[in-house]
């Protein structure tokens, strides 16, 4: 079943493909997406993943591209986290979305590693955290890299000494070959000078892309523009390369060969990619942390001890259907100001928003003895910063919000989520799912604790010990205690 607005022309020819065997999710899915969205992309429906697979085929052919896809998890033939791997395998730029009530962890961290997972979402859904994931998303994908290529540049003339420059004569032989040219490319000056560019690099197999600019340069006596290139190593280490080539001419005009200077975009890509990760979520100063401490943020993800915040409003639900969107909106842009200052005040991580709640790590992606201390803090802030909002609400006659906190600590699979080039940070697993249950049965103005918490905070805190809970996916009762007042 393929669905679009055909009543809407996109210029852009952009889209959003949702996957689902069950055709009322997907119909739901399109109305939801069709409302917020539809003015801007074509929503295209698949039943299953072979047919999803054409449908991006011919999306690819018509010169359209896929920027959301949103997909089942559970489906006959081929399981979501597979589905999600093919499309990624054919355009890893696509936002995913792994949409599902019985996907465990096995299958997000496999979608994640495999697929470049960048959310899920539980059935069923609510409509607000589904819109606000797919916006978040789509505007992932907008940003443009164009500015992120000239940084590159730039920061690459400014580091000029750490340029690779090999200079050759027309015929091809080796003229100079600088320090920097044998740290990059791993090759000794001494056995390539003099020697042709073909007897030396012609032996390093995949690297065709770099031989072909060459060998046009030298052929046809042409500058080259600046391009981005890997080069492979005779070790297999691929290394990425900010090439330009340029005709070396004497104090007459006469050309005499070309020039190749370039430069590693490791460091810079690194740099860059922690920087547009990390700005989004946590303070400029532990962007700047994270970029010297030297620490290893894993991709695929690490287990690490961290303390998990979720804050969620109550009764926001029916507060939506009493007031304007426009309202709603206002109020929650507000109140979520408020919290990330008090989170970043606290040098937390900000996960992510769902719908109007909020998720927050103390303890990643920097290392944080304290982050259990830090959190707890940041709870007891948030409730202040709370208090003065609800004052400032009321003295405006506007909405007061009561807020439930809950708090965890214990390991979880903690990194970044995407690609290299789009990547979300965030953790998963067992100890995250019960700050969420803790959060779940927080009434407003609580802030709940599990007993791993309570011994990490319990000589600054002041506690109120509450009767063992029975929550959602524990076979046992759990210790929960009421966070009052910590030492500042």
């Amino acid at each position: 079943m393929r669905n679009s607005l055909d009543s809407l022309v996109d210029h852009k020819q952009k889209y959003i493909l949702c996957i689902d065997d069950d055709p009322g999710i997907l119909e739901s899915l399109y109305a939801h997406l069709a409302e917020y969205f539809g003015a801007a992309y074509q929503i295209e429906m698949a039943e299953s993943g072979e047919e999803a697979f054409e449908i991006v085929n011919d999306i690819v052919r018509e010169n359209g591209r896929v920027e959301l896809v949103i997909c089942d998890q559970v489906m006959p033939n081929l399981l979501g986290q597979y589905v999600l791997e093919r499309l990624h395998q054919q355009d890893a730029r696509m936002m995913k979305v792994l949409l599902t009530g019985q996907a465990g962890l096995d299958a997000v961290t496999y979608a994640i590693n495999h697929a470049g997972l960048h959310k899920y979402i539980e059935k069923p859904w609510n409509k607000y955290d589904l819109l606000l994931t797919a916006e978040n998303l789509l505007k992932q994908y907008q940003m443009s890299t164009a500015l992120e290529i000239e940084r590159q540049r730039y920061e690459m003339i400014l580091r000029s000494m750490n340029n690779g420059v090999v200079s050759l004569d027309f015929h091809g032989r080796i003229i100079s070959f600088n320090h920097a040219a044998e740290s990059i490319l791993g090759i000794a000056a001494d056995n390539v000078l003099g020697r042709t560019y073909f007897e030396i690099f012609f032996e390093y197999a995949g690297n065709e892309a770099l031989n072909d600019i060459i060998l046009a340069c030298i052929n046809e006596n042409h500058s080259a523009a600046y391009q981005e290139v890997e080069f492979l190593k005779k070790d297999g280490h691929k290394v990425p390369l900010g090439l330009m080539i340029s005709l070396l001419q004497d104090i007459d005009g006469a050309e005499l060969g070309v020039l190749m200077v370039f430069h590693d975009l490791s460091e810079i890509r690194r740099y860059l990619s922690l920087k547009d990760t990390f700005s989004r979520y946590v303070t400029k100063q532990v962007v700047e942390k994270i970029s010297v401490s030297g620490e290893n943020i894993l991709l695929g993800g690490e287990k690490r001890e961290v303390t998990i915040l979720f804050a969620d409003i109550r009764g926001f639900t029916p507060m939506t259907e009493r007031l304007e969107p426009t309202e709603v909106v206002q109020i929650l842009n507000a109140y979520f100001s408020c919290m990330i200052d008090v989170i970043y005040e606290h040098e937390g991580t900000l996960d992510k928003f769902l719908g109007d709640g909020i998720m927050c790590l103390f303890g990643a992606p920097i290392n944080q003895p304290d982050h259990a201390i830090r959190a707890a803090r940041a709870a007891i802030g948030m409730k202040h910063a709370l208090a003065e909002f609800n004052r400032r609400q009321q003295e405006a006659g506007q909405q007061t919000l009561h807020v439930g906190i809950g708090i965890n600590t214990g390991d979880a699979v903690v990194g970044n989520v995407g690609s290299e080039k789009r990547l979300e940070y965030t953790a998963i697993g067992d100890n995250v799912n019960l700050a969420a249950r803790l959060q779940s049965i927080a009434k407003g103005g609580q802030i709940l604790i599990s007993n791993c918490t309570y011994r990490a905070i319990r000589d600054l805190a002041t506690i109120n010990k509450l009767p063992p809970v029975k929550l959602k996916g524990k076979e046992q009762s759990v210790q929960v205690y009421e966070l009052l007042d910590i030492q500042a």
